[in-house]
């Protein structure tokens, strides 16, 4: 404690030169290793005129640090996991904060931090060391069950390369995810778009840029729930595929395009049904599947 408290007072008082970067670097290697806030919060000040690139390390390490303390409270402390994104945005400390919305049902924000965890983990310099497939594959199901339970469209997420990470990714650092499920949304019994769903078929055309491109073909793949009579469900969701199928037509799409319904055939598959009433698991199946070739 001794040596953290004076580590923090000498950096505090002493002007930085470019020389003392490397001692800085060492310093905040030292305090990471120790999980010491304080010592990691003074130098993470005193980087200020070092490379961007040495602050940046620090401001992760800080925010990992902070997110060990926070999760030893009970409850979570949130506060504290939101002021840790001032310094840095581990991928642990957004997929909890995305946990913490999804447990009080504002889905939107959850939906969003699930995603900033994704793109976390796809740059490959903030997280070298990428979750486990199992990890993986998890948190994109928690992103899709909630952009699908959103009130709001979610937009995928991208990185400032233009790369897809989010929902709309095939796949995420070797690890392939099942097709997409778009929370295209529909008004009740009808063909006619929310203004949930209008939004995000003008996001799926920018997202399918690049396939449409190509001249990729594409498979939408309309789905219900379970309420009403099974054939006129099938009748809906094929519809409602042709829907989607026709405005990226309108809109530019160069690729080859199926359009297909399962109506109530294939109900969407939560990763745990009991975190979701029967109304929220009904509103996941009413969706249409994205299937790239």
């Amino acid at each position: 404690m001794f040596r953290s408290c004076a580590l923090t007072a000498m950096l505090m008082a002493t002007p930085v030169q470019a020389q003392d970067c490397t001692a800085i670097g060492d310093q905040a290697r030292i305090a990471a290793t120790a999980l010491d806030e304080a010592a990691l919060t003074a130098t993470y000040a005193a980087a200020d005129r070092c490379d961007p690139a040495l602050k940046t390390w620090i401001g992760q390490r800080l925010a990992a640090a902070m997110y060990n303390r926070a999760m030893k409270g009970s409850p979570v402390d949130e506060a504290a996991l939101e002021q840790s994104l001032r310094y840095g945005r581990p991928w642990q400390t957004l997929a909890t904060l995305g946990d913490i919305a999804a447990g009080r049902r504002d889905f939107a924000k959850a939906a969003a931090r699930y995603q900033d965890a994704l793109i976390e983990i796809a740059d490959e310099v903030a997280t070298p060391r990428r979750p486990g497939d199992a990890i993986l594959v998890a948190l994109r199901s928690k992103a899709e069950e909630a952009a699908l339970l959103s009130p709001t469209y979610v937009k995928s997420a991208r990185m400032r390369s233009g790369q897809q990470v989010g929902l709309s990714a095939d796949s995420l650092r070797g690890v392939t995810f099942r097709p997409a499920a778009l929370p295209v949304q529909f008004v009740f019994d009808s063909t006619e778009l929310t203004t949930k769903g209008q939004d995000a078929l003008v996001d799926l055309v920018s997202l399918l840029a690049n396939d449409s491109a190509k001249g990729r073909e594409i498979i939408l793949v309309g789905h219900t729930d379970a309420k009403g009579d099974a054939d006129y469900n099938l009748r809906l969701s094929q519809s409602r595929a042709m829907v989607v199928k026709e405005y990226l037509l309108r809109n530019g799409y160069r690729g080859t395009i199926r359009a297909e319904g399962r109506g109530e055939e294939q109900p969407y598959e939560p990763d745990d049904k009991s975190a979701y009433s029967e109304a929220e698991r009904d509103q996941m199946s009413r969706r249409v599947e994205l299937i790239r070739r």
